[in-house]
């Protein structure tokens, strides 16, 4: 063992007991927050405007109101007949210091059926990048090149997730209601700080996936367990600030000094039944409020068990009627799976790589080569990594 926990140790109780110290004050901060929140709950339309008008001078992200505060939805009855879908993605990034300069993305998908009909269909689709054309994206009006890893590599395979999520929709019967859901958010943050030949090549494929979803009349939504999302939090400190940002750093200098300190949305909604949904929100992200258009993301929260769950989905969906579906579907999906989406926990298992399957790929790449007479060739820092230390 190389992590020295004794002398972790200490620091270790220091975090604890800060932790606890902040615990005991974070009642008193929610308390504050839903306060202001129901003070002005009556006049959610009011603030709708009032953000947009002043999103360019925004200093933190406001979730957009879109119906009074304190609204709350029951558990919608779930149809004894529906479908539904899902995906989810892993990758393995390229390693600079392995034989070979390539990646591996794999998309797992799941679809269960529900009726005197059922069934279940699930499968992973992996995919090697090796060609140049699979490594680099050209900026024809630049011409510079952008390395297919990372953050790049991760957006490829957020896109890759969404059209395979489409394609295994549409195979989806017809003669019942239907639902899509991947884990994780549909808004695509990292985006907005990529160069805009980036963003605008993956955005293109990415909105192009919800269209074919929108186009079908089926409801797409993303899950996510546990969010640590501060997006109502945000607007409650603007109504503490009476709307105007300019006025925060004067009245809360420091951060010791905010009052809705450590507050996260999922706190303000303790107090949901068990299949309650919230309100719905609009994000005004960036990227979300510039680029998606009729695909513009919302989102409510929703008590599953213990859990205080987000849910995410396009306009659209609300505009068609159909978050009474969403909110019955997602939260029988949960009931079947032990809290979470069953159809997400069984996409997700045919999506992992795990690290034994990793060493596989390895040496069936070294082996491979080796057939070919190809030269095996791994960076003095890896070679290292192989050998025990003296």
């Amino acid at each position: 063992m190389t992590l020295d926990l004794l002398a972790l140790g200490r620091e270790v109780r220091s975090m604890s007991g800060a932790l606890r110290d902040e615990l005991q004050l974070l009642p008193a901060r929610v308390a504050a927050a839903r306060q202001v929140l129901a003070a002005e709950g009556h006049a959610w339309a009011y603030w709708h405007e009032l953000i947009q008008e002043q999103r360019r001078a925004a200093s933190w992200l406001c979730a957009l109101p879109l119906e009074p505060f304190d609204t709350v939805y029951d558990l919608p009855l779930c149809p004894a007949r529906y479908a539904v879908a899902a995906s989810d993605g892993s990758q393995l990034d390229i390693d600079h210091h392995g034989i070979a300069a390539c990646y591996v993305i794999n998309i797992g998908t799941a679809l269960l059926q529900y009726g005197p009909d059922a069934c279940f269909r699930a499968a992973s689709r992996p995919t090697l990048g090796y060609r140049d054309e699979d490594l680099y994206l050209r900026d024809p009006q630049t011409g510079r090149e952008h390395s297919k890893e990372g953050a790049v590599l991760a957006a490829e395979r957020d896109v890759v997730e969404g059209l395979q999520l489409a394609a295994l929709a549409l195979t989806l019967p017809d003669d019942r209601p239907r639902l899509a859901l991947q884990d994780g958010t549909l808004i695509r943050w990292t985006l907005a700080g990529l160069e805009p030949f980036l963003r605008d090549h993956f955005l293109g494929d990415y909105l192009s996936y919800l269209e074919t979803m929108r186009a079908m009349l089926c409801p797409v939504a993303s899950y996510l367990s546990r969010p640590r999302s501060r997006e109502v939090v945000g607007l409650a400190k603007l109504l503490l600030v009476k709307g105007d940002f300019a006025r925060w750093p004067a009245q809360y200098p420091q951060r010791a000094d905010d009052p809705l300190r450590g507050i996260v949305d999922t706190l303000l909604w303790a107090e949901l039944r068990d299949g309650q949904r919230s309100c719905r929100w609009g994000s005004m992200s960036r990227v979300n409020v510039d680029f998606y258009g009729p695909h513009r993301i919302e989102f409510f929260y929703l008590r599953v068990g213990q859990e205080i769950a987000r849910v995410e989905f396009p306009t659209w969906v609300a505009e068609a009627g159909q978050l009474d579906l969403l909110h019955a579907a997602v939260y029988d999906q949960c009931r079947r799976g032990m809290g979470y989406p069953n159809v997400l926990a069984r996409a997700h298992e045919q999506a992992v790589i795990h690290g034994s399957e990793r060493r596989q790929l390895n040496a069936l790449i070294e082996r491979l080569f080796i057939q070919q007479d190809l030269p095996v060739f791994r960076s003095a820092k890896s070679t290292s990594k192989l050998r025990p230390g003296a």
